[in-house]
């Protein structure tokens, strides 16, 4: 966790202990105007944490930031520190499409939020082939006190460990106000590595 202290860490997995759920994530499709994700299984649903875990599926943990592969369970935990974000929604696109992604999971800040840190888990049979990812959040716009918030704008995760420009990337377009689906930067989902037990089946 760079860039916190130790006593910030212990605060950090201290409230992840004790957090309970009070929500489920909402899942929806794609909602950009250039985006048809209005047939059949793409409707709105919702992820539902696993009754017989202690801490739900979905919720994630805010350790470590950014996103990391857990192979025991099959998902990526994503985190993101932001103080003043209101709102936050992950994006996951695949690579031929980073305009419209495939998969969008507006966060909950009941139980997807501990202190600073924006959290979930999202399990890989759910995120349909997607090996890209980036944010939108909302929050104040008050340029004297240095927030700039722009929910229209795709997000790269600082975290990132590979990031990925996309063809028609203009750093123009995300200096400006408006949208930048398919021309901001986007974070690359690590590899996915086999479990001990699965590696030993090999």
């Amino acid at each position: 966790m760079g860039g916190y202290s130790c006593s910030h860490r212990r605060r950090l997995l201290r409230r992840a202990s004790l957090v309970r759920p009070r929500g489920h994530t909402r899942v929806h499709p794609c909602r950009h105007s250039h985006c048809d994700r209005s047939r059949g299984a793409q409707d709105e649903a919702v992820l539902m944490p696993s009754a017989s875990s202690r801490w739900p599926d979905d919720t994630g943990t805010p350790a470590p930031l950014g996103v990391t592969y857990l192979p025991d369970s099959d998902t990526y935990n994503f985190a993101l520190y932001s103080t003043y974000a209101s709102r936050v929604i992950l994006h996951l696109y695949r690579r031929e499409d980073p305009v419209c992604p495939v998969l969008s999971v507006t966060l909950d800040p009941r139980v997807h939020k501990s202190g600073r840190v924006w959290h979930c888990r999202i399990p890989v049979t759910t995120i349909n082939d997607a090996v890209l990812y980036g944010y939108q959040l909302d929050g104040p716009f008050n340029p004297a006190a240095g927030h700039r918030f722009d929910s229209e704008k795709v997000l790269l995760d600082p975290y990132a460990r590979t990031i990925f420009f996309p063809p028609a990337y203009s750093r123009e377009a995300c200096s400006q106000p408006g949208s930048t689906a398919g021309r901001a930067p986007l974070g690359v989902l690590p590899p996915r590595q086999p479990t001990s037990n699965q590696a030993k089946e090999r």
